[in-house]
């Protein structure tokens, strides 16, 4: 029997589909090279005409979400160099100065997508219904198991806990001791 929460799970998941695929979309180095190698050559074969080389974002884009960041930014380093000699060989009548700013804000543009890519890789939301018991706030799991929120949060998030005492539980447990004990 499925719980209310592996339902909006389910619901979730089934209308942001493209999230499962992203998940699961770990390239190899030697895969991501590959299609670098691929989209240089496609964009050598576009010519001149595109001035920004959106192809590139597709290696860059695999190595940052696969979790490799040394090759994501190498790559975002690199892949925009490759269009270095690619205006020598168009022939086309663009200054140095021309080149290199042009190769400037591909690169930040790149590296700004790793970084991007990189920053949502670490963060993991809770989404749908937590069912919790209402006397000892014990958290029920996908798989019918209860367990308390600490765990159930250490497991599910990247959040650490620790415990203390709000000043009205102090008052209500501790009672004259707490001022002492919230003082210091």
């Amino acid at each position: 029997m499925k719980t209310k929460q592996s339902n909006s799970l389910e619901r979730y998941y089934r209308n942001e589909w493209f999230l499962q695929f992203i998940d699961r979309s770990k390239a190899k180095p030697w895969q991501i090279t590959i299609v670098s190698i691929v989209m240089v050559v496609g964009d050598y074969l576009g010519g001149s005409r595109i001035q920004f080389p959106f192809l590139y974002v597709i290696p860059v884009s695999m190595a940052a979400w696969g979790g490799n960041r040394t090759l994501a930014y190498l790559l975002a380093l690199l892949l925009p160099a490759t269009r270095i000699p690619m205006t020598w060989f168009w022939n086309l009548d663009q200054s140095v100065f021309d080149v290199a700013i042009n190769l400037v804000v591909r690169v930040i543009v790149l590296g700004g997508l790793v970084y991007l890519l990189l920053a949502l890789q670490s963060v993991r939301l809770l989404r749908g219904i937590l069912i919790t018991c209402s006397y000892c706030h014990r958290i029920e799991t996908d798989g019918g198991e209860w367990k308390s929120i600490e765990l159930y949060l250490a497991e599910n998030s990247e959040a650490l806990l620790s415990h203390g005492v709000c000043p009205e539980c102090a008052v209500k447990y501790w009672g004259s001791l707490s001022k002492v004990l919230i003082k210091g």
